[in-house]
């Protein structure tokens, strides 16, 4: 939240009990809590108190503290000018049972991200913030899901970008490679009994030319080809990322190298 929004009122408390009056417009530095309600312009937000307790300079969130919003959401980690920067941990609220699995209910909440926020280098080597985009993951972090699969790698502007490693838990296999915009452009598909595919990607599978590479040695060359199954969905609150579009991925082999 900004510290200027004109729908709540954010009222700084310290710890040392300031005269009657005192709020975030005054030049307050050090430990203090914080609570923001949101006013009838917030529309359906109205009433609801997010709350912050933490370090401050001149009465902007500053160093280490902790950040609950109204809807269960916990974040606890650096900060710096009001916004998230450096390392941080944010705990997504779990789903509420009612509603789940209901059509039209969305793509659930929950999950938990531990990383890094904020500045991120550039082609060039210049390390900089991202034009107010410090409250989204830049850097490297860990984001698990609530079904248990898990991201590791790089991140920019909230999204998977970078080298990074995916790991599915219902079969165990992982996608390990480069990653752009929150989805895998080419790497490995890599399976618990060591067979891997190797090549580009779209939508989350395998795309183009590429190489099943076997246990054995045995390579099978050839090529994949999507057919459009599902319209792409909206992005689930606790990833920031709308999932990859649903396709089919049809496999034409092309020929098989024996590798002593």
């Amino acid at each position: 939240m900004g510290e200027d929004g004109k729908e709540y009122e954010y009222k700084l408390v310290t710890t040392t009990s300031p005269p009657e009056g005192f709020s975030a417009a005054n030049n307050w530095n050090g430990d203090g809590k914080a609570t923001v309600i949101f006013n009838d312009s917030a529309g359906d937000n109205a009433g609801k108190v997010e709350t912050y307790e933490g370090t401050y300079c001149e009465a902007k969130r500053s160093g280490y503290g902790k950040y609950t919003y109204f809807n269960g959401d916990v974040f606890s980690g650096m900060w710096d000018e009001g916004s998230k920067k450096g390392y941080g941990e944010l705990v997504y609220a779990a789903p509420k049972e009612e509603g789940e699995g209901e059509e039209g209910a969305g793509p659930k909440r929950g999950g938990k991200y531990f990383g890094n926020y904020g500045a991120i280098t550039s082609s060039d080597g210049v390390s900089g913030a991202l034009d107010g985009s410090e409250n989204v993951r830049n850097g490297e972090g860990t984001f698990v899901y609530l079904n248990g699969d898990r991201y590791s790698g790089g991140w920019s502007k909230g999204k998977k970008a970078g080298q990074g490693t995916y790991f599915f838990k219902h079969d165990r296999t992982r996608l390990v490679g480069t990653w752009k915009d929150g989805k895998i452009e080419t790497g490995k598909w890599i399976f618990p009994n060591g067979t891997y595919y190797i090549g580009k990607f779209e939508n989350g599978k395998p795309n183009g030319v590429g190489n099943w590479v076997f246990k054995n040695g045995h390579q099978l060359a050839g090529s994949y080809t999507q057919e459009k199954k599902g319209e792409e969905e909206a992005a689930g609150e606790g990833e920031g990322e709308a999932p990859p579009v649903e396709v089919e991925a049809k496999w034409a082999s092309a020929s098989i190298i024996s590798v002593a």
